[in-house]
């Protein structure tokens, strides 16, 4: 099934066509479903609660509101948000997530993707691509370099080292070819303000992974693979599991141009990239003993192909479990852009 967040009906995916996966082994639902605190990290927001988006797949204003039918408008929104009886259970951040982010959409459910669409406008996509390539090389290398040209890159701009992903192994490295910039958070405060609000943890926790760049050329991809973390004894000590991915899609990617994100256990689900559009998507419902991951999130980024319109550009971003130390590019610290993101985050939400 191809999903494209921006053109889909304006329910969203109805109910009756969102996969839900067939019965697994208990020990496999153990790991899913398992000691994680992914919950409370969604905290009033309910952004893994099917209900959230009304019966047919979008979020709605009634559904803000406790509501089980899908009725009202902006100002019942806008009422939901500004004061009344708060239903949600939480601080009411779920009706200001439906004004922030109005194009929410739930792709799948069981396990939740989310799709957003005009996360970014097209005027910030533009200038994140723009971010990536000036100043150009050594601040970037391809995906198939050393690791000693990563650990080398020094400056004031963005630089490369490759991501750690479950399932990223040799054979699986072999087939990512694409390059990729690492970003100080103060330069990209548009992407920490909004990412933050939409996940509802504020950016000073300092729970994000370095921003990220990722460009696909014609006949570049990034094979099957889980973005969660493999196992370590001191995987804690460094910001804990991932437990959030997001994905902005930077480029327009006509059908047929390739560059798709597939999750091939979800139906397959396959989302085409529009510019300004997210994904959103948890790759750790686990945290069961020795299952660190939801399996179900196995997904992978398509081959772009021969004669494309344009290159595959996306941002990335990964939320961990707790406070999390940047290593790339060098002094890139949470509380040096703490400033810079609040001062966007009250331009943009006014």
């Amino acid at each position: 099934m191809g999903v494209d967040v921006f053109d889909l009906p304006a329910g969203g995916i109805p109910a009756s066509e969102r996969g839900q996966q067939e019965a697994l082994p208990p020990q496999v639902l153990e790991c899913i479903r398992g000691r994680h605190g992914l919950q409370e990290f969604a905290g009033g927001r309910r952004l893994l609660d099917p209900e959230y988006y009304g019966a047919d797949g979008e979020a709605g204003d009634a559904a803000l509101m406790g509501s089980s039918s899908s009725s009202g408008g902006p100002a019942a929104a806008a009422a939901a948000a500004g004061g009344g009886e708060k239903k949600e259970g939480g601080d009411g951040t779920a009706a200001k997530s439906r004004l922030l982010f109005p194009g929410l959409r739930l792709l799948h459910a069981e396990p939740p993707v989310i799709g957003v669409s005009d996360f970014f406008t097209d005027e910030e996509c533009d200038e994140y691509i723009s971010r990536s390539v000036s100043p150009p090389p050594p601040a970037a290398v391809t995906s198939g370099a050393g690791a000693g040209a990563a650990a080398a890159a020094t400056g004031s701009g963005p630089h490369m080292q490759r991501s750690a992903t479950l399932g990223a192994d040799v054979d699986a490295v072999a087939q990512r070819t694409s390059t990729t910039w690492f970003h100080r958070f103060s330069a990209v405060p548009e992407l920490m303000a909004k990412a933050s609000a939409l996940v509802g943890v504020p950016f000073e926790e300092g729970r994000w992974e370095e921003a990220q760049t990722v460009r696909y050329r014609p006949g570049e991809k990034f094979t099957w693979h889980l973005d969660a973390l493999p196992p370590a004894p001191d995987l804690a000590s460094r910001g804990g599991q991932r437990i959030a991915t997001l994905l902005v899609y930077l480029t327009e990617m006509p059908e047929g141009d390739g560059g798709a994100t597939a999750f091939r256990d979800l139906g397959p689900l396959r989302v085409r990239p529009r510019k300004g559009s997210a994904l959103l998507f948890f790759p750790s419902l686990g945290g069961a003993p020795d299952c660190p991951f939801d399996i179900r999130t196995l997904h992978a980024g398509e081959v772009v192909r021969p004669g494309a319109e344009q290159d595959k550009w996306i941002a990335q971003l990964w939320l961990r479990e707790s406070r999390y130390t940047p290593t790339v590019p060098k002094q890139n610290r949470h509380e040096h852009a703490a400033a810079v993101v609040a001062e966007f985050d009250k331009i943009w939400q006014g």
